[in-house]
């Protein structure tokens, strides 16, 4: 009999769902099956077969020819058979336990159980780790195919919306949105500055002096030129004033001149009503010219609000498709790292010896169990005679099986 001795891992493993186990004991009972389950199967005996090339020893093949498909069921089914798994009471160990007639071969064998078995889930392992690869690989080039797709389908939608720089426009456009709206607001105040002075005039009669205080009279360029010449006029008057007297003809010249421009001033106000209609209607045009211009940017502004939409809805995707092809070569890099580096499921703890001494027969078992079994048949055989004894050897006795009084015993005769 030859015992090798394997070891599971207390981390979780995908391929055979151990759970990962805290504490020394056997975890999910299902998952150890599993794992004592998957080293019976056939692929660990079929690998142990043909390591061994036990096909070619008459034992194993059961008498069909080498190498055939018969030799090698028989082989299987030999090596099932002379092979018992068992787990470790309270351990992370599991046994190997191999009896035969031949101590190299069970020792062979043994051994090569729970190496098969390492070997098979590592290839198994391998398996599906090649296929995650191959999986996030096609995956991966199904997504940089979108993306392209993505990327092309926004290049020419800009081109041909001319929406390659949509967002200085878009800006552009609500500068001059807002720039529009507060100019067409300070334009209509202004227009009803003026209504309100025209309707002022129109209802009475103002002084000068109060149509010169509307801003609308005192800053026509007439006005304010008429304005100026006056004043610069009294200032001269008040010069010569301190030099000549008032019949001096450089004085009365500067008043004639002041007279002059007065009477100007009194027929250009007396055009107020004219010039305030004027002032109205030209600020009315101004008004209705931004009105205009503001219903253009409006329309301006929604068109581009419309590209930005379908834009928008092209950038999201292509950004989207950007962030999953990206991830998924950042696990395909992940996995292409953590190849080497996983703890592998199951390892070999200790392999067997070849055995010194067979395990079957046993001499002391078998003369210890004769010796008890020979006493335990001598006293059966001493039991059986005193039950079949029908002598009588005391005066209770010949009472009992005679049933007759005693009349008396002779003690020797």
């Amino acid at each position: 009999k030859a015992v090798s001795v394997a070891q599971f891992g207390s981390e979780q493993n995908s391929l055979l769902g151990l759970n990962s186990m805290s504490t020394p004991g056997l975890g999910d009972e299902k998952s150890v099956n599993t794992l004592i389950q998957a080293a019976k199967s056939r692929e660990v005996i079929g690998r142990v077969v043909t390591e061994l090339n036990l096909m070619r020893l008459a034992g194993f093949s059961g008498g069909h020819p080498n190498n055939s498909k018969e030799a090698r069921e028989n082989a299987i089914s030999t090596v099932s058979s002379m092979v018992r798994i068992s787990l470790r009471k309270d351990t992370r160990l599991i046994d190997f336990n191999v009896t035969g007639a031949d101590p190299e071969q069970v020792a062979s064998l043994s051994n090569q159980a729970v190496l098969s078995l390492v070997a098979e889930l590592e290839s198994q392992k391998s398996k599906t780790m090649q296929g995650a690869v191959q999986a996030l690989v096609a995956e991966g080039q199904r997504l940089q195919d979108k993306l392209t797709k993505s990327e092309i389908a926004m290049h020419d939608y800009k081109r041909s919306n001319q929406a390659i720089s949509l967002d200085e426009r878009k800006d552009l456009v609500l500068t001059k949105l807002k720039e529009l709206g507060s100019e067409l607001n300070h334009q209509s105040k202004e227009r009803l500055t003026l209504e309100t002075q025209l309707k002022a005039c129109k209802e009475e009669q103002l002084p000068r002096d109060e149509l010169l205080s509307l801003p609308t009279i005192a800053s026509h360029p007439k006005v304010s030129g008429i304005l100026t010449q006056l004043s610069n006029q009294k200032s001269a008057l008040a010069l010569l004033a301190e030099r000549y007297k008032p019949k001096h003809p450089k004085y009365e010249s500067v008043q004639a001149v002041i007279s002059n421009q007065e009477q100007q001033l009194t027929t250009i106000l007396a055009d107020a009503v004219h010039m305030l209609e004027s002032s109205c209607e030209n600020a009315r045009e101004l008004e209705r010219r931004l009105q205009e211009q503001l219903k253009k940017q409006e329309s301006e502004a929604l068109d581009l609000e419309q590209l930005a939409v379908q834009y928008n809805v092209l950038k999201r995707e292509m950004e989207s498709d950007q962030a999953v092809y990206e991830s998924v070569l950042t696990r395909i890099k992940q996995v292409d790292v953590s190849k080497g580096m996983e703890t592998p499921p199951i390892w070999v703890h200790q392999l067997a010896m070849v055995p010194g001494e067979p395990v079957s027969p046993n001499a002391k078992k078998v003369v210890g169990s004769s010796t008890a079994g020979g006493f335990m048949l001598g006293l059966a055989i001493i039991g059986l005679i005193v039950m079949q004894d029908r002598s009588i050897r005391s005066v209770e006795d010949a009472r009992q099986k005679l049933r007759v009084p005693v009349l008396g015993m002779i003690a020797n005769l």
